[in-house]
């Protein structure tokens, strides 16, 4: 059973689960803040910290590809599940990714851009138990981050 997503897009045809959304806010340059997301079994019940097997991040620029942060499927969940580099997890999977500066870079090289668009790739192995093996789920996230150099303008 695919585990529950915040989610505009689940597609049912693809065995791995996947969602993607868009962070609310445009994100300045080397601005600090943290994204939550909570998880459930599928069914809105709970779900434990303990059923993952690994969690892991990748961060990029869209348009690039460029790998930001040295988040390139970097483990997240951690040795003792309750979360790692800058990410918190929780017993009751509440996932508290606190982005840092590093995270919220302009990567283009001419500094020219007014936004740029990166992709942050959560990809969860887990296994409730149910007799269906080991699954994944993947959790995309669209954030938009604006140039500090840049005059302010709309999107």
């Amino acid at each position: 059973m695919p585990i529950g997503l915040p989610t505009e897009t689940l597609t049912a045809s693809n065995p791995v689960a996947q969602s993607v959304t868009t962070f609310p806010n445009v994100i300045n340059e080397g601005e600090t803040l943290a994204y939550v997301l909570q998880l459930d079994d599928g069914a809105g019940g709970a779900i434990l910290n303990t059923d993952f097997t690994a969690i892991t991040l990748t961060l990029v620029d869209e348009e690039t590809f460029v790998v930001i942060n040295s988040r390139n499927a970097q483990d997240i969940l951690g040795a003792g599940k309750l979360g790692d580099n800058n990410v918190v997890f929780s017993t009751a999977a509440l996932l508290t990714w606190n982005m840092q500066a590093l995270d919220t870079p302009v990567v283009d090289p001419t500094g020219t851009k007014k936004y740029e668009y990166h992709r942050a790739i959560f990809r969860f192995e887990y296994d409730l138990g149910l007799g269906a093996g080991p699954e994944v789920a993947i959790h995309e996230v669209r954030l938009v981050v604006k140039n500090a150099f840049s005059p302010i303008t709309p999107l």
